[in-house]
């Protein structure tokens, strides 16, 4: 049965996942031209979102002034706001929906589209490939019964991008990819990455150069992180169509094994300091903890 979805009154019934007020308060301080001091003060006041954006400056412990210059300010507001939804939304309405599992793929997207990037653009692409996904949060806040159980039918099919997105279609006549979009726009990130996002599936339909740009290396990013996340058996399935795709933005075999090697480390090292789970988690040494669980104390 269908369930059609419509953007704004799902945003006036409040259905749709925020991160926590603390955390909204801070994004419309990253901004161009902001006081990096009384940012970074602020910042420090959620000691998990500081500490994220300190390991993504390449620093460590707090983030400082210094750290979020570097960054500059669409990372610092996009990486605020995926920080603070992965701390709000470990846990949710949708029994199927499996969100440890959710934030651990998001980052492997994130740290695969890291490596596809320049020094300079490095940052921008990890906090782009976090938020990629947030449209299928949407759906399991905003339908939890159908959504659980449109993911189960998905199952069957190995969790394969396309299908899952036409079911979704099928069903709401709108898709994660479009209602992640929306949600993008919403919280009013760089309007490059709402489009590349909403044509991740197909790149070339991005009206800007820019988003097109985005968008390409995303898709190449979702690819490399199915690679990272499969069963050894299931990778080799995967190769062909991954080399097709980094053959569009002129990266061979090889160069797509090292660049799959290196996201998959940083994947492993994210997934540990954030508390969240990933294949083979061996700590590395260099990988100080963001968040832990709090301990329980005996009864």
């Amino acid at each position: 049965m269908k369930e059609l979805i419509d953007f704004t009154e799902l945003e006036a019934a409040g259905l749709l996942p925020e991160p926590p007020a603390a955390v909204q308060a801070l994004l419309p301080l990253c901004r161009d031209g902001a006081d990096l001091a009384a940012l970074a003060a602020a910042i420090a006041r959620q000691p998990r979102l500081s500490a994220g954006l300190a390991r993504l400056a390449g620093h460590d412990g707090a983030a400082s002034a210094a750290a979020l210059a570097a960054l500059g300010p669409a990372v610092v507001q996009q990486m605020t706001l995926a920080l603070g939804m992965l701390g709000a939304h470990r846990r949710g309405p949708c029994s199927a929906f499996a969100y440890p599992q959710y934030w651990s793929r998001a980052l492997a997207l994130a740290c695969a589209a890291q490596q596809l990037g320049g020094a300079t653009a490095r940052a921008a692409l990890f906090s782009a490939g976090l938020l990629a996904g947030c449209g299928q949060l949407g759906l399991a806040s905003s339908r939890p019964r159908s959504y659980a159980k449109l993911l189960r039918e998905a199952e069957a099919a190995r969790w394969q991008p396309d299908v899952l997105l036409a079911m979704e279609e099928a069903r709401y006549c709108y898709n994660h990819l479009k209602l992640g979009a929306a949600m993008l726009r919403h919280w009013n990130v760089a309007p490059s990455l709402a489009e590349a996002v909403q044509h991740l599936d197909a790149p070339e339909q991005c009206a800007t150069a820019p988003a097109r740009a985005l968008a390409r290396q995303l898709h190449l990013a979702q690819q490399v992180a199915q690679v990272c996340a499969a069963d050894p058996e299931q990778r080799a399935e995967l190769l062909p169509e991954l080399a097709a795709t980094g053959a569009l933005l002129e990266l061979n075999v090889p160069a797509l094994l090292a660049l799959t090697e290196r996201a998959g480390l940083a994947w492993r090292r994210w997934c540990v300091a954030l508390d969240l789970p990933c294949v083979q988690r061996p700590r590395p040494a260099a990988a100080a903890p963001i968040y832990r669980q709090p301990e329980r104390r005996p009864t």
